[in-house]
């Protein structure tokens, strides 16, 4: 046939993901007793520290015969998302 041109195209969209984990770490609180029987509540505070870094690289890779970018963006988007939902 002439004239006909058939374009297979495959799009790859590859990100850094770095996922850390927090932990909280509890501070002693105090108490105080004062002399006719009662007592303050006890306070304590929390203190958050990081516990564990992961880093990786996460690659999605979509398309087909005559598409373009702007037509699996929103495809690859959702990919994303649910990579980094099962990841979490």
């Amino acid at each position: 046939m002439l004239g006909s041109h058939v374009s297979d195209n495959t799009y790859v969209v590859a990100a850094m993901i770095i996922v850390q984990t927090m932990q909280h770490k509890k501070k002693h609180g105090k108490s105080t007793i004062l002399f006719d029987g009662s007592a303050e509540p006890l306070k304590t505070e929390t203190a958050i520290k990081p516990s564990q870094s992961i880093s990786t690289t996460v690659a999605v890779y979509a398309g087909g015969r005559n598409v373009t970018q702007s037509q699996i963006a929103s495809g690859v988007r959702d990919r994303f998302t649910r990579i980094l939902s099962d990841i979490i």
